[in-house]
């Protein structure tokens, strides 16, 4: 049944978008950009609503190089965007759960400091969380 979603081949789909990172554009990237999708009948990578908008692309494509505030304007815009043209239904259903032993080794994401995803098995994140590490006994 899957390869109905990859194809277009539903009128309806539930399924759960593997994608993280410390941002919404992540998510928002796979689900809405146009170069993840493809026409109906050949496979998708993950804009299985087969949604275009080259507004939203464009926006999609600027985040990178954008400034933090910019970047926050960004995901503003593309969310007025779902809204308005609803390609996608998000639903949540799981939080995300971890926990860090600080005792010997410190740089794991915060509440003040949320670089990545903090859950360990999150990819990409987990090779940004890895680049932070550090033990304490080396300070």
């Amino acid at each position: 049944m899957i390869g109905k979603l990859y194809t277009g081949d539903y009128d309806l789909a539930y399924y759960n978008q593997q994608t993280s990172g410390p941002t919404p554009y992540y998510e928002l990237r796979q689900m809405l950009h146009s170069a993840n999708t493809a026409p109906l009948g050949k496979n998708a990578t993950s804009n299985f609503a087969r949604y275009k908008n080259p507004k939203v692309d464009q926006l999609l494509n600027d985040y990178a190089s954008a400034n933090e505030t910019d970047q926050v304007d960004i995901v503003k815009q593309v969310a007025q965007y779902m809204i308005d043209d609803v390609p996608v239904i998000p639903v949540v259903e799981a939080v995300d759960w971890f926990q860090y032993n600080t005792k010997d080794i410190a740089g794991w994401p915060t509440e003040d400091n949320p670089y990545a995803q903090p859950a360990a098995y999150n990819f990409p994140d987990t090779g940004q969380v890895l680049t932070h590490l550090y033990s304490k006994s080396a300070q």
